[in-house]
């Protein structure tokens, strides 16, 4: 089994994606219980960490799925170092 990795931001009360509010989401989806969502989707949460495609040692550690990128990468340590960079 290959595990991978990657480091989205929440959606709350303070996001505004792509002009859809907290307010709105909790109406749309009925769940009035959450207070955030954090998940691997890219529409809500914002991937975090973005690769250097021209860094060919960073193709080392980019997931990839019929040629397109995931925001995945196949290493934790990759992941980490980049936030710690702020990149």
């Amino acid at each position: 089994m290959e595990f991978l990795f990657t480091a989205t931001m929440r959606f709350d009360k303070d996001a505004d994606i792509f002009g859809f509010s907290w307010d709105q989401y909790v109406r749309w989806s009925g769940l009035s219980h959450l207070t955030e969502v954090v998940s691997l989707d890219h529409i809500l949460n914002k991937v975090v960490v973005i690769p250097d495609y021209e860094n060919p040692d960073d193709w080392n550690y980019i997931f990839s799925a019929d040629e397109m990128s995931t925001g995945l990468f196949t290493s934790l340590d990759f992941v980490l170092s980049r936030l710690k960079a702020g990149v």
